[in-house]
C-alpha cells in the first residue's frame, strides 16, 4: 500500500469512528457516536516499543489493534508528518515541507511553536486536519498542546484548545497530561465532547538531547507508557470501554 493509501485508510477509519458505530466490540454501541482519543506521542522509533517495562502499550496493542509498522512521509521531520497524520496528504499537498521554511509570497519564514510565526493562518491553510472535518460536521473537539490548534483553519477553530507548550518550562508534563485526559473523559461522559487530540513530547525531546539508547529517552518512553496505562485505568474504572477508542500514533 502507498503511503498515500496508507493515511487515507487510516484517516477514513478514524472519521468512520467519529461518524457512527462501526460494529467492533471496541467501538460504542447504540445511536451515539463512539467518542475517540487520539494520542501522538512524538519521536517513538520502530523498536522502543520492544523495550522493557511498558504495561500500558503492551495492554493497548493487547487488548486492540497494532500496526506492524509505518513508513514516514518525506522528509521525516515533524511538521510534514504531523500534517500528513490528520490530513492524509504529503507535505506538497497540504504545505508543511520542513519544520523551518520561507514563505516568499507571504516574506514570512515558519519556525516551529512556541514561535509565534507558527500561528500564521496561511501556513495552515493548504488543506483541512481532521478536528476541522470533525467540527464542520457537528463533532465537538478538544486539543491539547497539538500545536496548529490555535489556528483557523479554513473559518474553523476546534471547541477547546490549549496551545502548545515549551518542554523545557514544564514542570511535570506526565502528570498534566494525564490530568488533561482524566478531564477528557468527563468530558465525554457530560456528553460535552466527542474527539480529543492530544501531543507528548518527551520521547523526542530526551532523545535529541541524549541520544535514542539513553536512559533518559528510556524514561521519557516509560512516562509516556504510564500517560497511557492511567488512561486505560481510568477508562475501565469509569466502565466506558465501550464508548471510547485509544488511538496512539507517532511521527
Amino acid at each position: 500500500m502507498s503511503h498515500r493509501a496508507a493515511l487515507r485508510v487510516f484517516l477514513l477509519a478514524l472519521a468512520a469512528s467519529l461518524g457512527g458505530p462501526c460494529g467492533a466490540r471496541t467501538l460504542a454501541t447504540g445511536g451515539e457516536p463512539p467518542r475517540v482519543i487520539f494520542i501522538l506521542v512524538d519521536g517513538v522509533r520502530w523498536d522502543y516499543l520492544d523495550e522493557p517495562q511498558l504495561p500500558g502499550f503492551t495492554a493497548l496493542a493487547r487488548d486492540g489493534v497494532k500496526a506492524k509498522y509505518v513508513v514516514p512521509v518525506m522528509p521525516a521531520n515533524s511538521y510534514p508528518n504531523w500534517y500528513s497524520i490528520v490530513t492524509g496528504l504529503y507535505g506538497e499537498s497540504h504545505g508543511f515541507v520542513q519544520n523551518h521554511m520561507y514563505d516568499e509570497i507571504y516574506d514570512d519564514f515558519f519556525e516551529m511553536a512556541p514561535n509565534p510565526n507558527a500561528s500564521h493562518a496561511h501556513w495552515w491553510n493548504h488543506a483541512e486536519p481532521i478536528w476541522v472535518t470533525a467540527e464542520k460536521n457537528g463533532l465537538r473537539t478538544a486539543m491539547y498542546w497539538w500545536d496548529g490548534c490555535q489556528v483557523e483553519i479554513f473559518g474553523t477553530k476546534p471547541t477547546f484548545c490549549l496551545p502548545y507548550k515549551d518542554l523545557w518550562e514544564w514542570e511535570n508534563v506526565t502528570k498534566d497530561t494525564q490530568e488533561a485526559l482524566s478531564e477528557v473523559l468527563s468530558e465525554f461522559e457530560a456528553d460535552k465532547l466527542n474527539f480529543a487530540l492530544v501531543y507528548f513530547e518527551p520521547v523526542d525531546a530526551r532523545g535529541h538531547q541524549y541520544g535514542p539508547a539513553s536512559p533518559e529517552r528510556r524514561q521519557a518512553l516509560q512516562d509516556a507508557d504510564a500517560v497511557i496505562k492511567h488512561l486505560l485505568d481510568d477508562i475501565n474504572r469509569r466502565k466506558m470501554q465501550d464508548q471510547v477508542n485509544v488511538v496512539v500514533v507517532s511521527d
